[in-house]
């Protein structure tokens, strides 16, 4: 019997919180700051998150840098961004549905992130753990979804035995949903837990 995986990619799939998510409330000391801080990082520094995504870099090198240039103390910032990584939000919902669909299927995770998401929000949610047949972060792959034609990918499949055309990726990056379309596998582009839950219900069939 032919192995079938599926890819579920964490933020806007199963979890739609941000990094820093609590300082967006308004009685937050760093409201004001919310988006200077966000698009520092974010937009201002891409290739500086990039390595961070695989490992050339940690979440305190990254506050040390925030501290250097926003001037905004790392002993302060850097537990808020430690306690909302770990009660970073995780649709139940959806991994119920998950958990029927390890009858048909291999569930895998596959995420572009950073040390924070094992350190912090994997510790505080084991049941990701418990569920997925196996979690790859690209902070210890060393290698992001795009990179090198899809090499993460390929390399996931060969470890399941499967094939390509028998995979399903599950992302809200259309970029990523495209290249393993070209790569011959199915993409589904959704966000959100409604759109999540519709498509997973289409597989469960």
């Amino acid at each position: 019997m032919k192995t079938k995986v599926i890819f579920f990619d964490f933020n806007g799939v199963i979890s739609y919180n941000n990094f820093w998510n609590s300082i967006y409330s308004e009685n937050h000391e760093f409201y004001r700051r919310k988006e200077e801080i966000n698009d520092f990082i974010f937009k201002a520094n891409v290739p500086l998150v990039k390595e961070w995504m695989v490992g050339k870099h940690n979440s305190e090198d990254i506050h040390n840098f925030i501290e250097e240039n926003l001037k905004i103390p790392k002993d302060v910032l850097f537990p808020i961004f430690e306690k909302d990584a770990r009660e970073l939000d995780v649709s139940y919902q959806i991994l119920d549905v998950i958990k029927n669909l390890k009858s048909k299927y291999k569930v895998v995770m596959i995420t572009d992130n950073m040390d924070s998401f094992d350190r912090f929000t994997l510790e505080s949610h084991p049941e990701l753990i418990e569920i997925f047949d196996a979690i790859y972060n690209s902070y210890n792959t060393g290698l992001l979804k795009k990179q090198n034609d899809g090499e993460i990918f390929k390399t996931i499949l060969q470890e399941f035995r499967a094939d390509m055309k028998d995979a399903i990726l599950i992302d809200d990056s259309k970029s990523n949903c495209e290249l393993i379309t070209y790569l011959g596998g199915k993409a589904i582009n959704i966000t959100g837990e409604k759109e999540v839950l519709n498509a997973l219900e289409t597989l469960n069939i």
